[in-house]
């Protein structure tokens, strides 16, 4: 006995019908979880992609804490070359170069030190006095 063809086409039918089924459930549902790896892929790329931007925002600010303190510093070292330059020439110049140290020539190099001082505070450095000598 052979079956019908209308029982063959109703079972072709079926068959499409149960593929077509499963088809638009496992689109619909990712019943092998593609989708969601796939999410959480993107979502750690995503951090990953946040975390080295920030990282590199840290690193553009401390590069330029950086240059400024290098700028600083060698804005520093031009002011107490200058300085010092000023003071040896006229303690060159000065007429009292060759003798022993006087109370005026003393306080031309202490003069010299409270400019340094007043630059940059270092160890040994007096503290700032806002007084004003006696007599002035």
């Amino acid at each position: 006995m052979t079956p019908s063809p209308r029982l063959l086409w109703t079972a072709f039918a079926a068959v499409v019908c149960i593929i077509a089924l499963i088809a638009v459930v496992s689109f619909l549902s990712d019943l092998f979880g593609f989708k969601a790896r796939k999410i959480e892929r993107l979502q750690r790329e995503a951090e990953t992609a946040q975390s080295d931007a920030y990282a590199r925002s840290l690193e553009s600010e401390g590069q330029a804490e950086q240059i400024t303190r290098i700028e600083s510093a060698g804005r520093l070292t031009i002011d107490v070359n200058t300085i010092t330059a000023e003071a040896v020439a006229e303690a060159r110049n000065a007429t009292d170069a060759n003798e022993p140290l006087p109370s005026d020539r003393a306080s031309r190099l202490a003069a010299h030190d409270r400019s340094l001082c007043d630059l940059r505070p270092l160890p040994g450095c007096p503290a700032p006095s806002d007084a004003s000598p006696a007599g002035e």
